[in-house]
């Protein structure tokens, strides 16, 4: 297969854990590995399987079409109850079902590797020897490739545009769902594939007022009044990467009053004292610590972590959260978005995403902080 991909890390499993191939069906990984968007393996029951022989998809017939014209160089096979193969090319029936269609392929005597997904339907299976190697797959998809990075600034690009362009368009008595929908529109116009929480059943989060103390909120038909604050939490997709970017403001800009202005301070300092704090080789937790620190007397309304790791899924290993051992590596990607939330009155969540390189953390974002 050519092209972008991380089938070279796929290789490092098989031979560091002496197997015969490996069988990936979690959508994430199979993104991935492959380099391609996740929505191709979305709909579940598609897995990849990598031996020394290369790379093939087993699907089901109804995205045989689709991932047969989207994958080149990958040879793709399909099963179903169906009794002739008429309407794929001869041979690539290979059973009735995922799991007898995988045993076809595989063969007799083979040791295995597969993520937890994959495990499951092979468990049991004579003459398999099945091998959750997840932990090994997520210790390198945490630490990304220059053109892995390269995507994910494209999407930020993308989602930072609209989200500037949004703010912009706010007004006296439109609603959070009138902004989420028009915030939408425009991500896709400047060209995001899809929203990056999807994945997670939600989009955009939009909230006016005391709204923004929700740390999640779905949208509603809540209209924007004068002199209140507005949260916009939002990503975009790029060539299957994705981004996450968190903005504040006060509406009308350039007003609030000074308790709100002084906890976008605290927090502003908090994001980057975290980032500052950021090395290869420190536990996660440290970094976390170090938010917590400088938000003060307003430590205990920070009820969430203060980042997570970001990739072909907005919420990824590692967490930079409490209590978290993972140690930082160069090429991990991630947010800091400490956030403070005043129930009944309002919240103030930044988000940031970084890159650790040699001397610590680089900033991806271009938008600032603070918006007026």
């Amino acid at each position: 297969m050519q092209g972008e991909n991380n089938l070279g890390k796929l290789r490092r499993v098989l031979e560091a854990k002496e197997l015969d191939a490996l069988v990936i069906l979690d959508p994430g990984f199979a993104s991935w590995a492959l380099g391609a968007p996740r929505s191709i393996f979305g709909g579940g029951g598609i897995a990849v399987l990598f031996d020394d022989s290369g790379v093939s998809v087993v699907t089901h017939l109804l995205e045989f079409w689709r991932i047969s014209d989207k994958l080149q160089g990958v040879e793709v096979y399909v099963y179903t109850r169906r009794a002739d193969d008429e309407v794929v090319e001869p041979g690539r029936i290979v059973g009735p079902n995922l799991k007898d269609a995988l045993v076809r392929l595989l063969g007799e005597g083979k040791r295995v590797g597969c993520d937890r997904s994959a495990c499951t339907q092979l468990q049991g299976v004579k003459g398999v020897e099945a091998l959750d190697v997840t932990s090994d797959l997520w210790s390198l998809r945490m630490v990304k490739e220059d053109w892995e990075l390269r995507r994910m600034v494209e999407a930020l690009d993308i989602a930072e545009r609209a989200l500037r362009k949004t703010m912009a368009m706010l007004s006296e008595g439109i609603t959070e769902l009138e902004v989420a929908g028009e915030h939408e529109r425009i991500l896709r116009i400047y060209g995001s594939e899809t929203h990056a929480f999807a994945t997670h059943g939600s989009l955009t989060i939009v909230a006016f007022g005391a709204n923004t103390a929700y740390p999640h909120w779905d949208p509603s038909d809540r209209r924007l009044t004068g002199n209140e604050p507005v949260l916009i939490d939002t990503g975009a997709v790029k060539r299957g990467y994705c981004s996450d970017v968190t903005r504040v403001t006060w509406y009308p800009a350039g007003s609030g009053p000074r308790e709100w202005r002084e906890l976008v301070e605290r927090v502003v300092a908090a994001v980057g004292e975290a980032i500052d704090r950021v090395e290869p080789g420190i536990e996660a937790s440290v970094v976390d610590e170090v938010a917590r620190r400088a938000l003060g007397p307003y430590a205990k309304w920070f009820i969430h972590s203060t980042g997570h790791g970001i990739g072909v899924e907005v919420h990824e290993p590692p967490r930079v959260a409490p209590g978290e051992k993972t140690r930082l590596e160069k090429g991990m990607v991630f947010t800091i978005e400490p956030g403070v939330y005043l129930r009944g009155r309002f919240g103030v969540r930044i988000e940031q995403m970084v890159v650790v390189d040699s001397r610590g953390a680089r900033v991806l974002n271009k938008l600032p902080m603070t918006l007026e």
